[in-house]
């Protein structure tokens, strides 16, 4: 049982073990998000029930309902990102009917609405109870950021590393917008042709390859959520922002971050 978190407790439940089915979403370049699923209970359960979360630019929602459940007992609605971290949102128990309805919002409508102030684009929604049972979904990411979500507008400009004994230069910039989109891109020019690898803090943010173009050697990796352009790779929701943290290009190895060190830079700053 988890302990120490901050959750409410409403007059709702929830099945222990619940899966949810997402159907169909908006693209990414949609001003509006809705995905609607089914819950389905597993092993001998017999609960049922239904979520639908829908947003947009001005206004959140998202309703969960289910059925069929043990009268009286305690869940935990908890938001899990791609690390493995989990936040919890609240907790609940049975009604003595053995149903449940959650309600998010915002801006809220009632007195019976839960705070929607988080992100569940590109996670995982977990039902968890008092005896450890959990059940999950993903979301997909899409739309626009949840109200209230959004992200503060960063651009870096280009910085370039630090020379650490290796030829060439290199140089790094990060871009982060209202949306929470963002684009890292490293560029390596003048060095030896080769596989190099960007490390932030310590993890790999992936290789790429430094080649002769005929007039000189370069090399670039670009992470990008609108990955539109030849060469650029989906930034993937699990890596962190490299806004604070240590910039590093190393020489490809067999293990993640621990080939020759060429370029560094200590962080960009928190506010740029």
């Amino acid at each position: 049982m988890r302990r120490g978190a901050a959750w409410s407790l409403v007059p709702a439940a929830m099945a222990a073990a619940l899966t949810l089915t997402p159907g169909p979403v908006a693209s990414a370049e949609s001003e509006h998000f809705q995905v609607r699923g089914e819950f389905e209970a597993e092993g001998e359960h017999h609960a049922g029930g239904r979520v639908v979360t829908m947003f947009s630019r001005v206004e959140a929602e998202m309703s969960l309902r289910a059925r069929g459940l043990e009268p009286g007992e305690h869940l935990f609605l908890v938001l899990r990102d791609a690390d493995g971290h989990d936040t919890v949102i609240t907790g609940f128990a049975a009604d003595d009917r053995g149903r449940a309805r959650l309600r998010f919002r915002n801006p809220a409508r009632s007195g019976h609405d839960l705070t929607f102030d988080f992100d569940p684009r590109d996670k995982r929604i977990v039902v968890e109870d008092d005896a450890g049972d959990v059940m999950s979904t993903g979301v997909p990411s899409g739309g626009p950021p949840v109200p209230g979500n959004a992200c503060a507008a960063v651009n870096t400009g280009d910085v370039f590393l630090v020379d650490d004994g290796g030829a060439g230069k290199a140089k790094a910039r990060f871009r982060r917008e209202e949306d929470c989109d963002r684009d890292f891109r490293v560029e390596v020019e003048d060095v030896a042709v080769g596989t190099y690898e960007v490390c932030v803090a310590g993890q790999s943010f992936g290789t790429f390859q430094a080649a002769n173009n005929g007039v000189q050697v370069e090399g670039e990796l670009e992470l990008d959520n609108d990955a539109d352009q030849p060469g650029d790779r989906p930034f993937p929701a699990s890596l962190p922002d490299p806004i604070g943290l240590s910039i590093e290009v190393r020489q490809g190895a067999g293990s993640p971050c621990t080939g020759t060190l060429f370029f560094s830079f200590t962080s960009f700053p928190d506010t740029p």
